[in-house]
C-alpha cells in the first residue's frame, strides 16, 4: 500500500529546489557578465603594455612561467623576441606563439595551459603579452561570488518565509481537517463555501453533497423503521384488547398469560424501534438545563407498575440540592429509562434495586444497582450490540442498551459495567462529563 505523504513538505522541498536552482542560475549569469567584463579589462592591458613597448624600441626579453604558481590578474608574461629565433626559442620557451603578421589578440595552448596574448609584430622583431586564462576565470567567479554573497545571507530567512507562507497557505486544509475532528456522528451540516478558499471548493462541494445522501439514507432507514413500528402498533392493540377478553373468560389459563407477557413484549419491542429510529436521526437536539433528580423521579414514576408488581425495593439515593446540567433532555430519559427497565426486569421478585447519584466539579454519576444474577464481565461488550441477548434468558429485545449507546453519542457521557459490591448483581454507571478531565479506570464501588 502506497504510504501517505506531507504536501507541506513537499512544497517546502520543491520551494527549496527552486531557490537553489534560482541561486546556481544567477550565479551563472554573474559568472558570465563578470567574465566578459573581465575580458575586456585585461585585453585592453595588454594590447596598452604592448603598445607602450612598441613606443620606447623594446629590448630583447624573455619572462619566466611556472605551471605550478597560481598568478593573479595584474601578472603579465612579456617576452620580445626577433622573428628569426621564434621558432627555435619555442621549444625552450613554451609560452611563445608563432610568428603572427599581424597586431590582434590570440588564444594558444602550451605545456597544458591556455593563454591569451596580444601580440604587436614589428619590422624585425614581436613583441608578445601574455596572461593565463584561468586568471581570468578565477577571477570572474570570485566576482560572481562576491555579488551573490546578499542572496547567500538571505536565503535562510527565505526559507523561513517559505515554510511560513506554506503553513498559511496550506491552514485552511487544517481548519477543515478540525471541522471534521470536531463534529459528532450525527452532524451533517454543509460545509461554507466562503470559509475555504477556491483550491477547496471541489472537496467542500463532494462533502456537502456526500452528507446529503447520508442524511436521505438515513432518514428513509429511520422512516422506514417508524412506519414499520407504527404499522405494528395498531394490530398489537386490537391483539392486546382481545387477549384480555380471553383472559377474563379463562383466568387460570396457563397459555392465555404466555400469551399476555409475549404481547407485552412485542409492545415494548416496536416502542424501543421508535426509539431507536429517533435516536438515528441526524439532527440535533436543542440542549436544555435539566435535573438529573427531576428525571429520574420522572422514570421511577413511569416505571412503578413494574416495580410494585414484582414487589422490589427501589430506592433513589440523591443530594437534596438539584443537580443541574444542560443536555438533551429525551436522550437523557431514554437512557435512564431502558437502565431502569432493565435492573427492573432482570432482578427476581422481592429484589432490591439502589439507583444512586452523585456530583463533583467534573462530572455527575448515576448509579443503578440490582440483586438480579448480573452479566459475567466478558459479555460486557457484547451486550451493547443491536438484538444481542443473554444466553439462557427470555426477558427484553436486546435493543435497550443500544438505544443507551445511540443516545450517549450524543451526549458527553460514558456507560460502564462492574458487578455490585453491595447487591452482588450488575452495576451501571452514567457518567455526564461536564469538564474536561482526565478519565478515571476505576468505577466500581
Amino acid at each position: 500500500m502506497q504510504q501517505s505523504y506531507s504536501i507541506k513538505k513537499r512544497a517546502l522541498l520543491l520551494g527549496s529546489l527552486i531557490s537553489l536552482s534560482i541561486f546556481i542560475l544567477m550565479f551563472f549569469a554573474a559568472y558570465q557578465i563578470a567574465y566578459h567584463e573581465t575580458e575586456e579589462i585585461l585585453d585592453q592591458k595588454l594590447k596598452n603594455m604592448a603598445e607602450w613597448m612598441a613606443d620606447y624600441a623594446p629590448a630583447l626579453t624573455s619572462s619566466q612561467f611556472d605551471p605550478t604558481q597560481q598568478y593573479q590578474e595584474e601578472d603579465v608574461f612579456v617576452d620580445v623576441y626577433l622573428k628569426q629565433q621564434i621558432p627555435q626559442q619555442q621549444a625552450k620557451h613554451p609560452i611563445l606563439s608563432t610568428v603572427q603578421t599581424a597586431a590582434s589578440y590570440y588564444q594558444y595552448q602550451n605545456a597544458g595551459v591556455e593563454f591569451i596574448a596580444y601580440i604587436l609584430p614589428l619590422q624585425d622583431r614581436q613583441i608578445q603579452v601574455a596572461q593565463p586564462l584561468e586568471v581570468r576565470r578565477l577571477v570572474a567567479f570570485e566576482l560572481a561570488g562576491t555579488m551573490l554573497i546578499p542572496y547567500l545571507l538571505l536565503l535562510p530567512v527565505v526559507f523561513l518565509w517559505l515554510y511560513w507562507g506554506i503553513g498559511r497557505a496550506l491552514r485552511p486544509m487544517q481548519n477543515l481537517q478540525e471541522e471534521f475532528s470536531q463534529r459528532q456522528y450525527h452532524d451533517l451540516t454543509r460545509l461554507q463555501q466562503q470559509d475555504y478558499p477556491q483550491e477547496l471548493g471541489a472537496i467542500v462541494t463532494e462533502v456537502n453533497a456526500l452528507f446529503s445522501r447520508i442524511e436521505q439514507a438515513q432518514q428513509e432507514q429511520n422512516e422506514f423503521i417508524t412506519h414499520a413500528a407504527h404499522e405494528l402498533r395498531s394490530p398489537l392493540t386490537a391483539l392486546n384488547l382481545q387477549i384480555k377478553i380471553l383472559e377474563k373468560e379463562y383466568q387460570d389459563s396457563s397459555t392465555i398469560a404466555s400469551l399476555v407477557q409475549g404481547v407485552k413484549r412485542l409492545q415494548h419491542m416496536v416502542q424501543q424501534l421508535l426509539d431507536l429510529a429517533r435516536q438515528g436521526e441526524t439532527k440535533t437536539q436543542a440542549s436544555e438545563r435539566v435535573s438529573i433528580q427531576q428525571l429520574l423521579k420522572d422514570v421511577v414514576q413511569d416505571l412503578y407498575p413494574l416495580v410494585n408488581e414484582k414487589n422490589i425495593d427501589l430506592a433513589l439515593i440523591a443530594p437534596e440540592q438539584p443537580m443541574i446540567l444542560e443536555l438533551d433532555k429525551h436522550s437523557v430519559l431514554l437512557v435512564l429509562r431502558n437502565l431502569l427497565d432493565n435492573a427492573i426486569k432482570y432482578t427476581p421478585a422481592c429484589g432490591t434495586v439502589e439507583v444512586t447519584v452523585q456530583q463533583n466539579q467534573q462530572n455527575t454519576e448515576v448509579w443503578i444497582e440490582d440483586s438480579g444474577a448480573g452479566i459475567d464481565e466478558s459479555e460486557y461488550d457484547n451486550i451493547m450490540q443491536k438484538f444481542y441477548r443473554i444466553h439462557n434468558t427470555g426477558v427484553g429485545s436486546g435493543l435497550g442498551l443500544a438505544i443507551v449507546a445511540k443516545s450517549l453519542q450524543r451526549m458527553r457521557a460514558e456507560l460502564h459495567f462492574c458487578r455490585s459490591q453491595r447487591l452482588n448483581g450488575l452495576a451501571v454507571c452514567v457518567r455526564f462529563i461536564s469538564f474536561t478531565n482526565e478519565e478515571s479506570d476505576t468505577f466500581c464501588r
